[in-house]
């Protein structure tokens, strides 16, 4: 696999927005509006076009703006905001609202050659998304090969393309070589959830096992503590109940206790070194 040189993908980029309006009932704004669409469409690196109802990205103003290198898409970028309490925006390469057939109205970017150099520079996996400085050693993705939900037969959607290439970019079948290489891998990562997204997530399972373990074991002490006391003082264990996800004891959760019976069963629990609750009969 071919190697890239090192290289920095920065924050943010600079790029212009310009919007558009024409009604092309006239002719000259017809013509106008035709000569536009040849030279967007003509713009090396532009992603595809997008049109759909209302207004996406309408918000933004015309000029200059920054744009957001935190995560590329094939055709649309994020603003960051303008002001500090106003949120970014959304902008596409090029964008056309759609009302009626007459009006045309939208904006376009203007593509640089570091917007194109970045869609060509970063790759993308076709199965989790995720996003790599350059196509990796192997070409593929090795951060979903632990997912539950991926089938062998799917492995070449693992293979990493710029992405430019995402809309209707082609991967292909595995070759016998690549076969060779992933599916080791993917049966190794299924059992063993080694990729670096399988380390991360058992990482946090195992901190979940270990603490629920520690909270049964301190739960477990508890319960035996307070029925310990309770034993080695003569006091009846047979009404009483310890509650985990509280951590409280309970008399009387088989049968209420009487309120005199209650009095004095509080007296006999003086000193008792838990939390604990009489329920009694109204």
């Amino acid at each position: 696999m071919k190697q890239l040189p090192k290289w920095t993908l920065p924050a943010t980029i600079q790029t212009t927005l310009h919007t558009y309006s024409f009604d092309t009932i006239d002719p000259d704004q017809l013509k106008q509006h035709r000569a536009l669409v040849r030279r967007l469409k003509s713009t090396p690196g532009r992603g595809r076009w997008m049109n759909s109802w209302g207004g996406e990205g309408k918000t933004c103003p015309a000029g200059p703006v920054t744009i957001e290198t935190a995560h590329i898409f094939g055709n649309q970028w994020n603003t960051g905001p303008t002001t500090a309490s106003e949120t970014g925006h959304r902008v596409f390469d090029w964008y056309q609202e759609y009302r009626n057939d007459k009006i045309k109205r939208g904006h376009w970017l203007e593509i640089t050659p570091e917007m194109v150099e970045i869609r060509e520079r970063i790759h993308q996996c076709g199965y989790c998304g995720k996003q790599h400085d350059g196509p990796t050693d192997s070409g593929f993705c090795g951060s979903c090969l632990d997912s539950q939900y991926l089938k062998q037969e799917d492995l070449h959607l693992l293979r990493l393309l710029p992405v430019s290439d995402t809309f209707g970019g082609d991967r292909p079948p595995l070759t016998a070589e690549e076969s060779d290489d992933l599916v080791p891998r993917f049966k190794a990562d299924q059992i063993h959830g080694s990729s670096e997204r399988g380390r991360e997530r058992l990482a946090k399972l195992r901190d979940r096992i270990e603490r629920e373990r520690d909270e049964d074991t301190e739960a477990a002490r508890t319960k035996a503590d307070g029925l310990l006391w309770c034993l080695d003082r003569g006091v009846s264990i047979d009404n009483l109940i310890f509650y985990s996800h509280t951590g409280r004891f309970c008399f009387g959760w088989r049968s209420p206790l009487f309120e005199d019976v209650a009095a004095d069963l509080r007296l006999e629990m003086d000193g008792f070194p838990f939390e604990y609750d009489i329920e009694t009969a109204e």
